[in-house]
């Protein structure tokens, strides 16, 4: 079975925080945390001043089919990306990242989701829809980051009753043109 790497990026400065995303890399080659960098730093227009991004440079090595940490990979440091926009924002609310695969389990298709919250208000529409103008920052610079990433950018199936987990490589991603809501475990 294929082993993940997986990566963590910490969002600090925010109220609600600190946040953090995972994504997971094909363990036979490096994560592309360069290529996670300029993703954060293409869209940092659209996030508050008070946000920092600081992308992990190591983490764990997982066995896909049990979830098991099997062992430990470092990359290159990346320096920690901030958020440019003034204003006010809402913290649980942005945008969300769906990730897709070729992936099917259980007679499903295996997708991923990663929030990008809090954006600041100038990213939502009068109607609650995310403005063209930031959809089209936030669209491009997903799609150099897949471009970039592919196809070591994982999307992983966590072992669920008794089934081994597995994982696949993304194959696309999409930003909806609608705002979606973050809540904790604890809401």
């Amino acid at each position: 079975m294929p082993n993940l790497q997986r990566h963590r990026t910490i969002w600090s400065g925010i109220v609600g925080g600190p946040g953090v995303t995972t994504l997971y890399w094909d363990a036979s080659t490096a994560p592309n945390l360069g290529a996670w960098n300029t993703f954060l730093t293409a869209i940092v227009s659209r996030f508050p001043i008070a946000l920092t991004w600081q992308s992990q440079n190591s983490g764990d090595v997982l066995d896909d089919a049990s979830g098991r940490i099997i062992g430990a990979w470092n990359g290159t440091a990346q320096a920690a990306v901030n958020g440019t926009a003034a204003g006010g924002y809402s913290a649980p609310s942005g945008a969300v990242v769906n990730w897709r695969s070729s992936g099917i389990v259980a007679g499903h298709r295996v997708r991923g989701r990663t929030f990008l919250v809090p954006t600041t208000g100038a990213v939502q529409d009068t109607d609650g829809s995310i403005s063209s103008a930031a959809l089209g920052t936030l669209r491009t610079a997903l799609g150099t980051f897949v471009a970039a990433a592919a196809p070591s950018l994982m999307v992983w199936h966590r072992p669920v009753n008794f089934a081994g987990g597995s994982s696949f490589p993304v194959t696309s991603a999409d930003i909806p043109d609608k705002s979606a809501i973050l809540r904790s475990r604890r809401d």
